[in-house]
């Protein structure tokens, strides 16, 4: 959570330095945190990762691949049967 907000600024500071940048926006909690209570844990809450998550993908992925990718996924999940 302390540092969702740095993951354009690491993208960028990787592009500048013609490194590769991949960022993780998963939920769950690191291994020595699994037992603290929920709300002192560092995860992201799903929400959060979501959002996290298409950002990121927008940004590496440029808006036009982006909006291929978007439509892959909501075609899947809308003809996906139950």
């Amino acid at each position: 959570k302390a540092n969702v907000d740095d993951r354009m600024k690491i993208i960028e500071l990787g592009e500048s330095l013609d490194a590769p940048v991949r960022i993780d926006t998963y939920m769950y909690p690191s291994v020595r945190e699994r037992n603290h209570a929920y709300n002192n844990q560092a995860r992201l809450d799903p929400e959060m990762a979501a959002k996290a998550r298409v950002e990121v993908l927008q940004r590496e992925m440029g808006e036009e691949v982006f909006a291929q990718y978007r439509k892959i996924q909501l075609d899947e999940a809308e003809n996906t049967p139950e």
